[in-house]
């Protein structure tokens, strides 16, 4: 999706870069540049989720040939959880951490 396409359809849905931001506690301009060059995994999701896509469809380009977040974050050494677990990571996350 181009970049005005993703504020054009988030101002439809009642939403603007600068909410957003603010709900994610971030500048307005870390949703700027995640809209446009720098990946911020955390920003994709809640934007795709207010726009009821996956970050997939909205970035295709982040995502070529079968790439995940996960597995581009892993070729930079980060640990990745396999798609087939991932289930148990949503849970844990609405559970919260464990004392």
């Amino acid at each position: 999706m181009h970049v005005e396409d993703i504020k054009a359809a988030l101002r439809k849905q009642g939403w603007t870069l600068a909410g957003i931001a603010k709900e994610l506690g971030v500048g307005p301009s870390a949703i700027s540049h995640a809209l446009t060059r720098q990946r911020s995994r955390r920003v994709e999701k809640v934007i795709a989720a207010k726009l009821g896509l996956s970050p997939r469809e909205i970035w295709p380009q982040r995502y070529k040939g079968g790439a995940t977040h996960e597995s581009v974050c892993q070729q930079a050494g980060s640990v990745t959880v396999p798609q087939s677990q991932q289930h148990y990571l949503k849970k844990i996350q609405i559970a919260g951490p464990v004392n």
